[in-house]
């Protein structure tokens, strides 16, 4: 809350006080305005409003950095004023001061001056008919919405949290508040991602987070670090943290003498609020990601995760844990009901304060967690808390910088699963190892370029090498019944299989190169000596257990003495003759032909059907002797 004098505080709450609203605009980095302008003739009437949260989530979201935002409507106004700086501030009693004595509070002795905000003015669109103005503009958090990624990788690693949020205030250009109950603003704080692009506002809600705190720039401009006040007991002295055990009552024991202002009934327009009470944050836990067990510091159910801030990337389990004690010592014991309640408008009231709704017996403390004010003259005031009674879900307020992140290393723990695993982002690489009940498995990828995988199972090993620019593959399998190897490119494969009853080799072309033995890539096979049973077969050779074909010819081997041509229009056989002749059966040879005497050593030759006796061949019967008989 505003530290404001008492006198103030009566004037919002009465009903008659005169209030004036006057605007500065301020070109960036200029230190004079170039434009003022007040409610009279310039500002619309009653058209202002000013949204503000500390965290706009069902649950409260520890860390959130969310903007102010302030519209209203200006009239006759010719100056562009998109991308100014504006501050706006409220005088009460009637009084205009002396607009160069902005921006103390107390002007005159009767008189008074309320800051309502530093702006940054996001659009001006004028209305149909053109007289008038629409402006929105948000507060200085919006400057932290820029690429800040150069400025990362130029800091001097390592450095503590508080120089680094530091430097990053002086990179933005605003000012800092930093109190001095901020637990882990000593931790050393290390390069961690690579990226081409990290958002400003992203690594300041990652400092706000480690820390448990909520940034919010208050009414003139500077960025606090703001905390919820325990409600259910009193504070302990500083130097008893992170003790647990100090408080004077009981966990879950609301003690409604704790609050920054009491709204008194005739302030309250209406209010609405749950029968239950958001329960105490009990237990912290900061992982990389879901699944991920990290470090738990406290006991209980209600746990708040910590989840993916890349500034905790790579520290040990101890700094983790230390990290987790500071953060549940900002959130434990911020136990609230969630509500809604019009009243009065009361500047004075910031988000973060605790105020206690006093309705006799149905009295309520709770948080300013989201606040509407609307109006200039005639102020109303809407604040509000949201909750369940037990977090059921978590949101992470780090899930962009998760993105970003350029590398990461996840360990995994779980009654499931035990892994790890490392990625590079930058480079598109990650490594991981898990072990579960069924199996141990290892699997590395690069880009979209290779992945290896090994899998070790009860009954089986399998191992994999992929090259996916090049669209080839090598796989290894091994079971009790089997050792398989396969590699291919494309559809082109070639495998081999061990079993115990047989060896299978397949592929496209198979080489062979030993010294006794020798097998080329077209099928030539060269051996020293060979012995084949069975059937040797090629497309103009076949030897089989009965017969041996060469070419257009074959020869018997089962007794019978035959030679015969494939066509069956020669055989050259012993038949039924003395030792040492044999019979040559020529047919279908055509028309009878002059039997001439030739060198063939046979007792008969039959030709064309007829028998011939003597030496008296034909030409060509004499060429069919010479081709068999040499």
């Amino acid at each position: 809350m505003l530290q404001v004098d008492e006198e103030l505080k009566r004037l919002y709450q009465a009903d008659s006080t005169d209030k004036n609203l006057i605007i500065e605009f301020r070109r960036m980095g200029q230190p004079e305005p170039f434009l003022r302008l007040w409610e009279s003739g310039y500002i619309m009437s009653e058209s202002m409003t000013i949204e503000e949260s500390l965290s706009s989530s069902e649950n409260l979201d520890f860390g959130s950095c969310e903007a102010t935002q302030i519209s209203l409507t200006l009239i006759d106004i010719e100056d562009n004023i998109k991308g100014s700086e504006m501050a706006v501030y409220q005088t009460l009693d009637g009084l205009y001061p002396d607009l160069g004595l902005y921006p103390g509070i107390e002007v005159y002795p009767s008189g008074y001056t309320m800051p309502l905000g530093k702006y940054i003015v996001q659009s001006a669109d004028r209305q149909t008919n053109r007289k008038y103005r629409d402006l929105v503009a948000l507060d200085y958090m919006c400057l932290f919405d820029v690429n800040v990624i150069d400025w990362y990788n130029a800091l001097p690693f390592p450095l503590t949290l508080r120089d680094f949020r530091a430097r990053l205030c002086r990179r933005i250009g605003v000012t800092e508040y930093v109190p001095d109950y901020l637990p882990n603003d000593g931790v050393m704080i290390y390069k961690t991602i690579e990226a081409a692009e990290l958002m400003g506002r992203d690594v300041l809600i990652a400092c706000e987070q480690l820390n448990g705190v909520f940034g919010h720039f208050d009414r003139n401009g500077v960025l606090q670090h703001i905390t919820l006040q325990p409600n259910y007991c009193l504070m302990p002295a500083v130097d008893l943290y992170p003790g647990t055990d100090v408080y004077p009552v009981l966990p879950g024991e609301m003690n409604d003498q704790v609050y920054d202002e009491r709204i008194a009934p005739h302030l309250c327009i209406s209010c609405q609020f749950e029968e239950y009470t958001v329960q105490s944050i009990d237990k912290v836990q900061i992982r990389q990601e879901e699944g991920d067990i990290g470090a738990i510091y406290g006991t209980g159910s209600n746990c708040l995760t910590v989840e993916g801030n890349f500034l905790a990337f790579g520290k040990t389990a101890a700094e983790l844990d230390q990290i987790a004690m500071g953060i549940y010592g900002m959130v434990n014991g911020r136990q609230y009901i969630p509500y809604e309640c019009d009243l009065k408008g009361l500047p004075y009231m910031e988000v973060g304060d605790a105020e206690l709704l006093d309705f006799g017996s149905e009295s309520i403390v709770s948080y300013i967690v989201k606040r509407t004010l609307k109006g200039i003259y005639a102020l109303k005031d809407t604040h509000s808390a949201t909750g369940e009674e037990i977090r059921s879900t978590e949101h992470n307020v780090n899930t962009e910088i998760l993105q970003l992140k350029g590398k990461a290393a996840i360990l995994k723990r779980n009654v499931e699963e035990v892994s790890a695993e490392l990625i590079d982002f930058e480079k598109d690489t990650s490594a991981k190892f898990a072990i579960t009940a069924e199996q141990i498995s290892a699997e590395v990828k690069r880009a979209q370029e290779a992945e290896a995988s090994l899998k070790i199972m009860a009954d089986q090993i399998t191992l994999s090498v992929k090259n996916l620019k090049e669209d080839t593959e090598s796989q290894f399998l091994q079971t009790a019944e089997q050792i398989s190897l396969k590699v291919s490119k494309g559809d082109v494969s070639s495998q081999l299989s061990l079993e115990p009853d047989q060896i299978t080799l397949r592929g496209n072309r198979v080489i062979i190169d030993s010294d006794n033995l020798k097998v080329s890539a077209n099928g030539t096979l060269r051996c020293t000596n060979g012995v084949f049973s069975g059937t040797l077969e090629t497309d103009v050779f076949y030897a089989g257990d009965d017969m041996v074909q060469f070419g257009d010819f074959y020869v018997s081997a089962n007794g019978s003495n035959i030679m015969e041509s494939n066509s069956g229009y020669i055989t050259i056989s012993q038949g039924n003759v003395p030792s040492g002749y044999g019979i040559i059966t020529v047919s279908g040879a055509g028309s009878t032909t002059t039997i001439k005497q030739g060198q063939i050593n046979c007792r008969e030759i039959y030709l064309s059907g007829s028998w011939w006796d003597g030496w008296s061949l034909t030409e060509e019967i004499q060429l069919l002797h010479d081709a068999v008989f040499g």
